[in-house]
């Protein structure tokens, strides 16, 4: 039966029953739509077969709604299996070769495994390693030097090197220990020796105890020669003979050359004579100072000569004095004396403040008025202060102007009193260097100058160095003149 909708729409109802197609149903020009009309269209093949056009492909729509279970089946249609394992359930799976061969076992036959802090399995798979070409196995090397055994693993040691690795540790190529030297090593001779070539430099700490060899290796002996031990020696002579006596041979029957104090002297003693040359006047026979020469004698008495360079002792006696010449004149004696001198100028300040009695007098107020009286002795020597002058170069005496003294020390005065400052010559600081003071005296007008001077004075002074230190004192209060200038000189002579 051929159904054409003409264009229009057929519908086909089933009547509440099946619709049954005989036959083949084929392809027709124009579609058939049929339709259920909002009921089942039911399609049945009538016991045959049922053909669909359309590339052989009924395409059917559908919208899932819930879980749809699936089941796996190979190409042909078998169910593939699963099994639990564990708390999961795996699909089963089998790999084939390339000849599609079940493979079974994996490594080879005899593997087995063994999990770590477990017993070491006795059977096992060797492991292997590349050449560079072909698998080698690795060798292992019993250990333990005792009764056991502890087998590791062999191993060459190797090095970087340009191209690939080299072999380390030859005779070529030593291993060497710390190479940059930031690391000290200890070394240790095992119980044995060790052999150092070059020099070996060593830092002592404590005392070290060395023994004396010769140059064949022997030890020097030594002796005990009353509280010390002295080392051995002999003395040979050019040719290498060892020398056994000093000072020649004594005469036969002698038995010995040194004589005793004391001893009475005998025929044919022997002995070496001390010789002096005969001289009736004494000179130089060497020709240049420091030369060996004899002593020299005249009327068998040794010329002498004799320097006094010290005090005579305490006594009445006189040198040379005799009872047949008492009271004739043996000689004048002099005696030396070495003097000193020192002259010093200082100018005021220029200002015509007051000076009250026992003020300083100086250069400035705010600095020390200290004079310096250079090399009045010899440093550290004792002298004797002779005599001293004062010279103030002024035409008047001021009013007040009574008289003046020099206090004296033996270092800069540490109190450090400037002009016009009270002096206070015995504060603690000053008095080790105080030596005391001269009294200069009052001043007389001469023309254009006032003038004091001070004589006999012989005051002993112990210098400190080769200076001696002074301030000028004013013991009358007065108002000086600015700029005034203050001239002292000092003598002095060696005690």
């Amino acid at each position: 039966m051929h159904v054409d909708d003409n264009a229009g729409t057929l519908s086909v109802d089933d009547g509440g029953g099946s619709l049954t197609i005989d036959g083949t149903l084929t392809a027709i020009t124009n579609v058939v739509h049929v339709d259920d009309n909002a009921g089942t269209l039911s399609v049945d093949d009538g016991g045959g077969a049922l053909t669909v056009d359309n590339a052989g492909t009924f395409a059917v729509q559908a919208a899932q709604s819930g879980n749809w279970p699936v089941r796996i089946q190979d190409g042909s249609g078998n169910a593939v299996t699963s099994a639990a394992r564990g708390s999961e359930r795996a699909v089963s799976v089998q790999i084939v070769d390339g000849s599609g061969a079940q493979i079974t076992a994996f490594g080879g036959s005899g593997g087995t495994a063994s999990n770590f802090g477990s017993a070491d399995p006795a059977t096992g798979t060797a492991v292997g390693f590349s050449d560079g070409s072909n698998m080698r196995e690795a060798r292992v090397f019993d250990a333990d030097s005792g009764a056991g055994a502890q087998y590791v693993l062999g191993a060459i040691l190797r090095r970087a090197a340009s191209g690939g690795s080299v072999e380390a540790g030859t005779s070529s190529d030593p291993l060497r220990v710390d190479p940059t030297g930031t690391t000290a090593q200890p070394v240790s001779d095992g119980g044995g020796s060790l052999t150092v070539d070059g020099t070996v430099a060593a830092t002592q700490s404590g005392n070290w105890s060395t023994r004396l060899l010769d140059g064949s290796g022997n030890a020097i002996t030594s002796a005990v020669r009353g509280s010390e031990r002295a080392a051995t020696v002999q003395i040979v002579d050019a040719s290498g003979a060892q020398v056994t006596s000093f000072g020649g041979s004594p005469a036969a029957g002698a038995t010995s050359i040194a004589k005793a104090e004391d001893v009475a002297s005998a025929d044919a003693d022997v002995g070496v004579p001390a010789m002096a040359v005969r001289k009736a006047t004494p000179a130089n026979t060497s020709g240049t100072d420091g030369d060996y020469e004899f002593l020299q004698i005249s009327a068998g008495r040794l010329w002498a000569s004799a320097v006094i360079d010290s005090a005579l002792p305490a006594g009445s006696n006189a040198i040379g004095k005799l009872a047949a010449n008492s009271g004739v004149n043996i000689g004048d004696v002099g005696f030396a004396s070495q003097g000193f001198h020192a002259a010093v100028a200082k100018t005021r300040p220029n200002d015509t403040a007051a000076y009250a009695a026992n003020d300083v007098i100086g250069t400035a107020t705010g600095s020390t008025a200290a004079w310096q009286f250079a090399s009045m002795g010899p440093s550290g020597g004792l002298i004797r202060l002779t005599g001293a002058t004062l010279r103030i170069d002024a035409a008047a005496i001021i009013s007040g102007e009574t008289s003046y003294l020099l206090h004296l020390y033996n270092v800069t005065p540490p109190s450090a009193t400037g002009d016009n400052g009270a002096f206070n010559g015995l504060a603690s600081g000053d008095r080790a260097s105080y030596l005391g003071f001269i009294n200069l005296g009052a001043p007389a007008a001469l023309g254009s100058t006032l003038w004091i001077e001070t004589g006999g004075i012989l005051k002993p002074i112990q210098l400190a160095g080769t200076d001696l230190f002074g301030y000028l004192v004013t013991v009358g209060a007065h108002t000086p003149t600015a700029q005034r200038v203050y001239n002292i000189e000092l003598f002095s002579e060696k005690v």
